[in-house]
């Protein structure tokens, strides 16, 4: 039975990877929850920056659940935009990259100075994802024009 749930979570998986046409507007619901993940991402990379700059093992301790935190709310954010069809859309991008930065702070091996800028650049991303955000929760105008031409009557 795992099989199968396994075989289904990876076509679901190709299925959002492939960049399904959109479906028309986010929600606002679907909107507001992803700019509710990214704004708390933002929130535990501050909260990481500050622990990275304390060093002691409790702070980093608290770094990594920070750090695992945000990054599962960057995943809950794409995956929404994905699962919604805007998988190829604008917002996307900076999302994935953000969570790609958030990532590599994880790693202890590198030093403070780089986990810092790394979550720095999240912060950056996040902030261009919000602001390409609201474009989808826009319908697009279907208005048409008509032109209407008097009639002529010619007397005679």
């Amino acid at each position: 039975m795992s099989a199968v749930i396994g075989i289904g979570g990876y076509a679901a998986a190709g299925l959002a990877a492939t960049g399904s046409p959109t479906r028309g507007p986010l929600s606002s619901d679907t909107l507001a929850q992803i700019q509710a993940d990214l704004h708390s991402a933002m929130t535990l990379e501050l909260v990481a920056v500050a622990d990275i700059k304390k060093g002691t093992p409790k702070a980093n301790k608290n770094l990594l659940i920070a750090l695992r935190q945000a990054s599962a709310h960057l995943t809950a954010a794409s995956t929404a935009l994905a699962a919604a069809g805007f998988r190829a859309s604008p917002p996307y991008n900076p999302i994935s990259n953000a969570a790609n930065a958030v990532n590599a702070a994880v790693s202890s091996r590198q030093p403070a100075k780089t986990r810092i800028a790394a979550l720095h650049g999240a912060t950056d991303f996040e902030t261009k994802a919000l602001a390409l955000l609201p474009a989808l929760a826009v319908a697009p105008s279907t208005t048409t024009a008509t032109v209407t031409t008097p009639q002529t009557t010619t007397s005679g």
